[in-house]
């Protein structure tokens, strides 16, 4: 269809088989914090990660109350899984019902803090230094102009909170802040994506 590079978003517990460059597999802590969360679905998605020949696999981890405080531990189950390259971190973004799990900027700050303390510990954290550093400068825009979602047969700019304001000045959606840094042409950001799609892009050739 034309596309440079495609990314599939799973919860990984129906096995990943797939042509995409690079998947996103939801794990939210070690096993008993993301089954707290997202039902009792961690077996099922770390076998089917180890089960995979897919070179580019990244944990993906939405950051909230319920889990902040097992960053550096499920950092650590990381490292040891030689099928993920890496996790990167997301915030809970508001929507209907969620209050409840959307952290105050302040609290975020000091999560971000952590993730840049975990990246120089060389911890397998993917989101870049630079875009860590715009979130924690609230210095990323929102709504996003980098981004459209089709949702339903209709197209978002951004995403379907768009003229939400709540949603907006509490987004979570780190990887708009990863695309503003590299499209600011930030060396750091630039590198670290580079170092996840090149790989992947080389493996289609």
């Amino acid at each position: 269809m034309g596309f440079l590079l495609v990314a599939l978003y799973t919860n990984g517990t129906m096995g990943i088989t797939t042509d995409a460059d690079v998947v996103f597999v939801s794990l939210d802590g070690p096993r008993e914090i993301n089954d707290a969360i997202r039902g009792r679905s961690f077996d099922r998605a770390l076998a089917s990660i180890r089960a995979s020949v897919h070179p580019t696999i990244i944990a993906n981890f939405t950051i909230s109350p319920r889990n902040e405080a097992c960053i550096e531990a499920f950092c650590s189950l990381v490292s040891g899984e030689e099928h993920l390259k890496g996790v990167f971190f997301y915030f809970v973004t508001p929507a209907a019902g969620n209050d409840e799990l959307v952290m105050p900027f302040v609290a975020r700050l000091r999560v971000v803090e952590r993730l840049l303390r975990l990246r120089r510990e060389g911890a397998p954290v993917l989101n870049s230094d630079a875009a860590l550093r715009r979130v924690a400068r609230d210095a990323w825009a929102r709504p996003s102009e980098l981004c459209v979602l089709y949702a339903e047969g209709r197209a978002y700019r951004c995403c379907r909170s768009i003229g939400d304001r709540h949603a907006c000045a509490n987004c979570g959606y780190l990887g708009y802040a990863e695309l503003e840094s590299i499209s600011h042409l930030a060396p750091g950001a630039i590198a670290e994506n580079l170092r996840v799609v090149l790989p992947a892009r080389r493996r289609k050739r």
